[in-house]
Order: C-alpha cells, then structure tokens, then sequence
C-alpha cells in the first residue's frame, strides 16, 4: 500500500463521484480542497452524512424528504451552499422529477445521487466529490446506489491523530478514535482487495512528505490529471483549535508527522497503541517501534478509563440520535459494531 507509484496521466476520464474517506485529522480536508482546485469537479469540504440518514428520508413522504435531503447537501460544505443554489437546485430537481411518471417511488438514494449531479452541472463541473469520514462503514450502501463510485481512503498515524485530538480538548475520545481507526482500516483493506478499481488507500504521511507522487497515484485511479499547482492550498487546521479551519500559509506540508512524541505523555501513547494494536500499528509505521516503557497496571488502568470513558460518551451520542432517527441509529451501531 504504500509503494510510490509514478504519476502519469489516465487514457480516459472518468465522471464517477468521489468519496474521500478516513478517521477525522487524517487529511480529509486537504485532498478535498486539493480536489476543488482540479477543473471540472465540484467538491465539497464539509462532512456528508445523507448515507447515514438515508433510511429515514427513505420514509418520509416527498415533499419533505426533499427538503430534507436539500438541507443535508446544503450542509455538505463550507461556507454552507447558498439559499439561492440551493433554491435553484430545488426547482431544477423538480421539474426534472415533474416530466417522470415514476418520480414518487424515487428512493432517498436516486434522489441524492441526481441533486448531486445537478449541482455539479450548476457549477460547471463533470463529476462531484464528497467527504465524509464515516462512510467507510456505508461503502456497500454506496455502492449500491452509485456503482461507479470511487473511494479514496486516508490512512494516518494513530498516534498523531490522537495527538491532534488532545490538542483541541477531546482527549477522553481516545478509545473512540483508536477502536473506530482500526476498524476503519480493516473495512479499508477488504474493500481495497475486493474491489481494485473502486477503491483505493492512500497513507496521509506519504501525501504530505512526497506529494507530487503520491498524488499522482490518487489522481491516475480518479481518472484525473494531476497539476502541482493544485498543492498552493491554504494549511488546514494549523493551530489546535476546533474552529479554526484553514491558515495564512500554503502548501502541502509534514510539519505534523511525528508530532505526537511531544503531546502524548507514554502512558497515552501505550494506551492508543494498546486499542489499536500495536502488531497492525507497527506493520504501518514500523519506526514507530512499541514506545517508552510503561507498567502493565498503569497500562491497564489507562485502557480500561478510555474504553469506559468512550463507551459512556459513545452510549450517550447513540442516545440522543435514537430519539432524533431510531432506524438511521441502529444502522450505525449494527455498522460499526459487528
């Protein structure tokens, strides 16, 4: 998976969508505004969740499962799209559906798939791209729906990822971000193997210490041609703060590779490579090696504090989204648990 492979320009171009997927700090963001710098694709830098509500639109009659599908793509990116886009969406969507006899049987996902490509076409681009992080657990909804889809998934160090969390504040998501990273990865992977053409995994560290290669690579499977030029981004989170997105500084950078040696104490570091285990973490980052020492009971007692922490925090969030969406909640649990 991380063998560089030589950029070079597709024989065809391909109009499938473009999900980008991934633990959150993993580079989402970067290779989403990377990707809205590229002629003829319209890509969206907020966190999709239509596919995690899907089944409750599905349910609702059509008046308001448009509207409500509207507001989930409205919300998709940043600044939000704007009420008058959005106002014209609605009304090309319409009397599109308006000239079909069929438009009410439309299920939730026909409806999203078609908005999309209408927004696209909207802003003069060929092909959409999305980010959502959590859809690596929805990819055989996804495809499903939108068979040509293709998914990039970003794999970053969990330890710098943990880092970046303690940094902003949410430190007690440890065991949320480590469990939900492994599981991640091992859906990545069968999905990487089972489906060659659709899928792809790209690790954040080989993106930012060699980009034009790396890039390149992700470019070629899009069906894109790559330009250096489109690395003169804005830094995304350059400060750890939760608010702020993007810096005065551009460029694709590997400032932040590593960087988990002076934020994480040992007992936190032992505790993330404990939950993600320390046999598939090494196999990535093998200089990572296994760490200061710390005690087995200090160890215990860390990993049995977050585990309970993010299962209380986890059980809570679940919770709360069950009174809002039961059918939706349920589908992510049975999603992320089995």
């Amino acid at each position: 998976m991380r063998n560089e492979v030589a950029a070079a320009a597709p024989k065809a171009r391909d109009d499938s969508p473009i999900f980008i997927l991934g633990r959150q700090h993993s580079g989402n963001t970067m290779l989403a505004t990377i990707l809205r710098k590229t002629p003829g694709v319209l890509s969206l830098l907020e966190e999709g969740n239509f596919f995690e509500r899907r089944l409750k639109l599905g349910l609702l009659p059509l008046e308001p499962r448009i509207r409500e599908l509207l507001k989930a793509i409205r919300q998709s990116d940043s600044p939000p799209i704007a009420a008058d886009v959005l106002a014209q969406l609605e009304q090309r969507l319409r009397r599109e559906m308006g000239t079909r006899a069929d438009h009410r049987n439309w299920p939730a996902e026909r409806l999203y798939v078609r908005a999309m490509e209408l927004l696209a076409e909207m802003r003069g681009a060929s092909r959409w791209a999305q980010k959502a992080t959590s859809y690596v657990f929805y990819v055989d909804a996804i495809m499903r729906a939108i068979p040509t889809a293709k998914f990039v998934y970003l794999v970053r160090n969990p330890l710098d990822i943990a880092a970046s969390v303690k940094k902003r504040g949410y430190e007690k998501a440890f065991a949320r971000v480590a469990i939900g990273w492994a599981r991640g990865l091992r859906l990545a992977r069968k999905y990487a193997s089972e489906n060659p053409a659709n899928f792809l995994m790209s690790v954040y560290e080989d993106i930012v210490k060699n980009p034009t290669a790396e890039l390149g690579r992700i470019y070629q499977f899009l069906g894109l041609e790559f330009s250096p030029d489109y690395l003169e981004i804005p830094h995304v989170n350059p400060a750890d703060h939760p608010y702020k997105v993007t810096g005065d500084n551009v460029g694709v950078v590997g400032e932040r590779v590593g960087y988990w040696h002076g934020v994480l104490s040992a007992k936190e570091a032992a505790t993330v490579r404990a939950l993600v285990s320390s046999r598939v973490l090494n196999g990535l980052y093998p200089s990572q090696g296994n760490g200061a020492e710390v005690s087995r009971l200090a160890l215990g007692v860390s990993e049995a504090y977050f585990y309970a922490v993010g299962m209380a925090t986890g059980l809570y969030d679940h919770a709360k989204r069950f009174l809002r969406d039961p059918p939706d909640t349920i589908d992510r649990l049975r999603r992320r648990v089995l």
